[in-house]
C-alpha cells in the first residue's frame, strides 16, 4: 500500500520530489512555490529498539546513547513510547531534526506563515477523516496512512490524530528543552487537532507515552 494515491507531492509519487527531498519525506512550500523544508510523510517507526539508548539525556544531549534512526514508511504502525531526547536524537542521526512547533503547524494547515486551513484537510471538521475520537474511533493505533482523506496539502499524513508527535520548541529552561508534543492522539479531545492548536509542553523530556515523531529536514538546493 502506498497511502499516496491521487495526493500531489506525495513521496513515492512524484519524480520531482526525489531530487528536492529525502526519500519518504514530502516538500512543503512557501507562497511563491519555493521550497521551504521537508517533513516525513508519515509518523515514524524506529528502526532498532535496543539503540534508543538514554531516554532522559539531560543538558548534554544528544549524549551519543541513541544510535538508531527514525524511518517514514506507509502502512507500518508509528513508534510509540519514546523520549523528546530520543526523537531529536533519531532525526539527528538520520541527516535530519526533529520538526519544530511551526514546521509541523505549516505542513498541516498548508501554509507557511500566519493562515492556513484550521485542519489538514480543511476549515470544516470531518467525523471520520483522521484516527480521531468518535463514534468510529479506533481503540488503538492505526498503520500510517492507512485514511487518504487524513493528509495535508503537501502530503503528509495523520498530522492529526492517530499518535501524538513530538517537536521541538526552540526553548530551554536551566539547558534542559521544554518538549512538545502536538496533533493529538486516536484517544484525546477535539481542541487537540487543530493545525494551530497550542502544543502540549507539560511533560517532562525524559517522558515517553502515546508520542510518535518524525523528522524534518532542508531542501536540496
Amino acid at each position: 500500500m502506498s497511502g499516496c494515491a491521487g495526493v500531489s507531492g506525495c513521496a513515492g509519487e512524484s519524480a520531482e520530489i526525489g531530487p528536492v527531498c529525502p526519500e519518504a519525506m514530502v516538500l512543503v512550500t512557501d507562497a511563491s512555490g519555493g521550497a521551504a523544508f521537508c517533513i516525513d510523510a508519515y509518523e515514524g517507526g524506529v528502526v532498532d529498539r535496543k539503540g534508543l539508548g538514554n531516554s532522559d539525556q539531560g543538558p548534554d544531549w544528544p549524549d551519543g546513547s541513541t544510535t538508531t534512526t527514525l524511518t517514514s514508511r506507509a502502512g507500518a504502525v508509528p513508534s510509540i513510547n519514546i523520549s523528546w531526547y530520543q526523537a531529536a536524537a533519531m532525526c539527528l542521526n538520520a541527516g535530519k531534526h526533529l520538526c519544530t512547533v511551526e514546521e509541523w503547524s505549516d505542513a498541516c494547515d498548508g501554509q507557511v506563515g500566519e493562515g492556513g486551513t484550521t485542519y489538514s484537510w480543511g476549515d470544516a471538521w470531518k467525523e471520520g477523516a483522521c484516527h480521531t475520537t468518535g463514534p468510529s474511533a479506533p481503540d488503538s493505533l492505526q498503520p500510517a496512512g492507512s485514511l487518504e482523506s487524513c493528509v495535508s496539502r503537501f502530503g503528509a499524513f495523520d498530522l492529526v490524530g492517530n499518535a501524538w508527535e513530538w517537536a521541538d520548541p526552540g526553548t530551554l529552561h536551566e539547558g534542559v528543552p521544554v518538549a512538545s508534543k502536538i496533533g493529538g492522539a486516536f484517544y484525546t479531545g477535539g481542541r487537540h487537532y487543530a493545525c494551530g492548536s497550542t502544543p502540549n509542553t507539560r511533560h517532562p523530556p525524559e517522558f515517553d507515552g502515546t508520542i510518535a515523531a518524525r523528522c524534518c529536514a532542508e531542501p536540496a538546493r
